[in-house]
């Protein structure tokens, strides 16, 4: 099954109607977010109604969406998508794990990814791994995290930046939980995508409730 947002997103009236979506899909940034839809490898991902499908593919998006309004370049933007892939998939239950992010970051240096390392310029793979590994723990362990997983000196401000948009893009998708924190979001234009977040995940548990309880 591939992701079931796409049509949501690209065919819905609702989404037709949204000047966010239609101002995004004018820009580079869409084309990168689909690629990152089809690049997806589902069979990698934990199978869960809170941190499953519905959750990555939500994730996904959001990263794409604030790539766009944080400026990123396409290799910023490439990196957090991954970033935004894969961040749940060393998942054991859905509990408040902290360390499910480092168990994360340990499988991306697995066999089922040799393919997205190969994609990534050499000091990206650190900056990736060091991401995805810090967004389970309090923003203070960011700095420590990177250092362990040697992102280099002159790589820390992007490290820093993608990691805490890839906290931010998981953060909004706690409007399925009933308890985004909207003054713990770290980039100003993630706020202002709350509302857009709430409705998008009423328009998803509607849409595909047959088939997923998220």
């Amino acid at each position: 099954m591939r992701t079931l947002i796409v049509p949501l997103i690209l065919q819905s009236e609702w989404a037709a109607g949204l000047g966010l979506l239609t101002r995004f899909r004018e820009t580079d940034y869409s084309s990168q977010l689909t690629r990152a839809y089809e690049s997806l490898d589902l069979s990698v991902l934990y199978d869960s109604r809170l941190h499953g499908l519905g959750h990555i593919e939500r994730v996904i998006l959001f990263g794409a969406l604030i790539a766009w309004q944080e400026g990123l370049d396409a290799r910023d933007t490439a990196l957090l998508l991954a970033a935004c892939s894969y961040h749940d998939i060393g998942r054991i239950d859905d509990s408040r794990d902290r360390a499910h992010g480092a168990r994360s970051a340990e499988k991306l240096r697995g066999p089922a990814f040799r393919g997205l390392r190969a994609s990534l310029a050499e000091a990206d793979l650190p900056i990736l791994l060091a991401a995805v590994a810090a967004h389970s723990l309090p923003d203070a362990f960011r700095a420590q995290i990177g250092k362990q997983l040697r992102v280099p000196a002159g790589e820390t401000a992007r490290y820093q930046r993608l990691a805490a948009c890839l906290k931010d893009a998981d953060g909004l998708d706690r409007v399925r939980l009933g308890d985004l924190d909207v003054s713990r979001l770290r980039r100003p234009c993630t706020a202002e995508l709350v509302p857009f977040a709430e409705d998008l995940y009423y328009r998803y548990f509607l849409t595909h409730r047959e088939i997923y309880q998220y």
